[in-house]
């Protein structure tokens, strides 16, 4: 019977009411030529990291006026989006390693074991982060405000306390950092990203880094306070028993794992994404070679290994 009507619906975040909003095929809703089967509607501007959930329904030109939803089952199994902050593509700072569980390694100018932050100068010229802010959460950049003279020395090092503890002066910024995980936000003066990391399950007193120093994936390894992340142990067993080898590692297509005894096991990455889980006994091959470069955490009764993959 044809088209009466199509209408959109949207709602900001994961819950609350959606607003309806018509859509129209005349050539004036980003809806390609008037009359070709194409409908549009705008949704207005919404915060950055927020997501939007939306659907579509249309209305038929019959008596019963029956309509049809796409996806199939809205209102509750819907499309969503989520807006992003601008970025900027070649960042002259980048956050090149995080300590968020910080027991027996570096202390702040208290003496305090606190979590920290490094940012690394990739440039042969200062760079001036005065202005810049720092922030744990993607929805309010601007949390801690640089200092003036927050200058990074050509391929120089700059670290931030993240403590909470204002009152220690410049380097300490009003938040903590989780070892359950979370992010890190480096803006600057003008609300532009110059950098973003996410991390997910910490090991204690060991560094969440770029390896390459300033440009690689992130590793958890050996912490290297203020120095190129290129000095780092990337190899990392946490286990005192000798019932559990990993073997080649770094591996590069599959790994063995060798038991002594039936034990259970859980793989994840550094996001704390499960990847495989399982028991094992004798010598157990994985096949790692679509896992991308990286590493790994074995983890069972007795402790945890690393694995890293390398490409």
């Amino acid at each position: 019977s044809g088209i009466q009507s199509v209408n959109l619906y949207y709602c900001v975040g994961m819950t609350g009411r959606y607003t309806r909003t018509t859509m129209f095929d005349d050539g004036l809703h980003g809806d390609g030529a008037a009359g070709d089967g194409t409908y549009g509607a705008s949704i207005p501007p919404t915060p950055a990291q927020v997501r939007v959930r939306c659907y579509v329904e249309a209305i038929a030109n019959n008596a019963a006026k029956s309509a049809r939803y796409d996806p199939p089952g809205a209102e509750h199994d819907v499309y969503t989006y989520m807006a992003v902050h601008p970025t900027m593509l070649q960042p002259s700072v980048r956050i090149n390693e995080v300590m968020a569980w910080n027991v027996n390694t570096v202390t702040d100018n208290f003496g305090d074991p606190d979590d920290w932050i490094e940012f690394h100068n990739l440039t042969g010229q200062p760079v001036d982060l005065s202005g810049h802010w720092l922030s744990d959460r993607g929805t309010e950049l601007q949390m801690w405000l640089f200092p003036g003279g927050s200058i990074i020395q050509p391929n120089g090092y700059m670290i931030i306390w993240a403590d909470e503890d204002l009152d220690q002066g410049d380097g300490h910024a009003n938040f903590r950092l989780s070892f359950d995980g979370e992010e890190v936000w480096l803006t600057n003066p003008q609300g532009i990203v110059m950098d973003h990391v996410i991390f997910g399950v910490q090991v204690q007193d060991m560094g969440f880094a770029r390896v390459p120093n300033g440009t690689g994936p992130f590793l958890i390894q050996a912490p290297t306070f203020a120095a190129d992340n290129g000095q780092g142990n990337g190899v990392l067993e946490i286990d005192d028993a000798d019932t559990l080898v990993v073997y080649p590692n770094p591996a590069t297509d599959s790994f063995i794992i060798r038991s002594t005894e039936p034990t259970d096991i859980v793989i994840h990455d550094a996001l704390a994404r499960q990847l495989w889980a399982g028991r094992v006994s004798g010598n157990t091959s994985i096949d790692v070679a679509n896992w991308g470069a990286g590493s790994y955490f074995i983890r069972h009764a007795g402790g945890v290994r690393q694995l890293v993959v390398i490409r």
